[in-house]
This record gives C-alpha cells, sequence and structure tokens, in this order.
C-alpha cells in the first residue's frame, strides 16, 4: 500500500509528498508532536538536530549519529527502534514519548560554543 492510501483515514495525520520550503518547515515543526526519521542506514542527521531545535522529541533507528544524539540528550527525547520501523514499533515509541516532559537543551549543539571549540582547537595545533 502506498503510504497516502494508509494514512488518508487518519484526521490527525497529514501527508505532503512534496519538498516543504523553509516557512512551512517553520511551521510544520511548530505544531508537530513529534518527528519519525526511519532511516534504512544514516551517518549524521540534520532533521533530527533540526526536530530537536525545535524541542520536538525523535523516533529514528539506533544507527550513526542517532547513537550519539541518544547519549546526548537523553532516551527521553529520543526513542530508538532495531531492525524495520513497523506499526508496532511506531506505537511503542509513541506510548514511550507521551510520557515526556523535559525540554530539550541543545547548549551542546550551539554554533558559538561549537566555533570557540574549533578556534581553540586549531590555536593549539599551531602553537
Amino acid at each position: 500500500k502506498s503510504i497516502n492510501k494508509l494514512v488518508e483515514s487518519e484526521s490527525n495525520i497529514k501527508f505532503i509528498p512534496r519538498f516543504i520550503n523553509e516557512r512551512e518547515m517553520h511551521y510544520y515543526l511548530s505544531v508537530i508532536d513529534v518527528i519519525a526519521l526511519p532511516f534504512k542506514k544514516i551517518t549524521n542527521s540534520g532533521s533530527a538536530l533540526l526536530a530537536l531545535s525545535f524541542n520536538k522529541p525523535i523516533i529514528a533507528p539506533l544507527l550513526g549519529a542517532i547513537i550519539d544524539l541518544k547519549r546526548d540528550f537523553g532516551c527521553n527525547n529520543i526513542i530508538t527502534y532495531m531492525r524495520d520501523f513497523t506499526s508496532n514499533k511506531l506505537n511503542h515509541c509513541l506510548d514511550k514519548i507521551a510520557s515526556i516532559t523535559k525540554p530539550i537543551r541543545l547548549k551542546k549543539y550551539n554554533w558559538g560554543i561549537i566555533g570557540q571549540k574549533t578556534d581553540n582547537f586549531y590555536f593549539e595545533i599551531c602553537k
């Protein structure tokens, strides 16, 4: 079945199979409760960081950068699963997310802090 067919009868799901521009992205990230990132492979994830920057928990496989993000942000903000993303796994993850109350803190990923650490690193190796 296509995704569109699976969600067409769901009043709480809006499927938008097209490019979402920056203004729309801000709107959608402001109104959603959670973002699911059903990656098969992942090295890093701007989409995960973007969701976290909007204080939205994510559901993603325990792969690549998601492992590091889960370590940095904790189990409450990043709900992970192993192997294929099934409806049972989605429901299990949504049950876990329902109890989240802590806000997401992105201090470690602040560009000012990252820039300062990078500057310090280059300063040290160029001594």
